[in-house]
């Protein structure tokens, strides 16, 4: 599954792709730290997805590689 991350406004737009769900969770982490402006998460590259939806889809993803 791909995400892709965005941050900043209209004027200004930062974006970035990530392959996995705990790859744009790390990438989401990051951002907030940097305390980067309107953070935006989208799923296959147009469904919104919140933050709570992207620890979920991580947390899934590392107990898949775990089994």
């Amino acid at each position: 599954m791909r995400f892709t991350i965005t941050s900043g406004t209209a004027v200004q737009e930062y974006a970035e792709e990530c392959a996995t769900a705990t790859e744009a969770l790390d990438r989401v982490r990051t951002m907030m730290a940097s305390n980067l402006p309107d953070i935006r998460i989208w799923r296959e590259g147009s469904i919104p997805c919140s933050l709570d939806e992207l620890k979920g889809l991580a947390e899934l993803e590392n107990e898949a590689d775990d089994a």
